[in-house]
């Protein structure tokens, strides 16, 4: 349970009102459109935002686990090669 925390940043995007009074799982597909060349991160840290926020982290089932990691795994080989020939 978090009982103190702070966020600092210098760019307001306005992702955090688009998001307001929304569904919490609208979270996980408009969080991809934040940045184009790593949708994926931020899908997943809105996943496993709302995994903690409905209490369910513990309860994910193992293939579950396996398939996220699967896909972040392919994210990061996929981001390595984007960023070594175009970026």
């Amino acid at each position: 349970m978090v009982k103190d925390a702070r966020s600092t940043g210098n760019l307001f995007r306005g992702i955090e009102l688009i998001l307001r009074d929304r569904h919490p799982r609208d979270a996980q597909v408009i969080t991809q459109r934040i940045c184009g060349v790593c949708p994926q991160s931020h899908a997943m840290a809105a996943s496993l935002t709302l995994d903690d926020a409905f209490g369910i982290a513990a309860k994910i089932p193992d293939n579950a686990r396996i398939i996220r990691n699967l896909i972040t795994g392919a994210h990061v080989m996929q981001d390595h090669i984007l960023h070594f020939y175009q970026l």
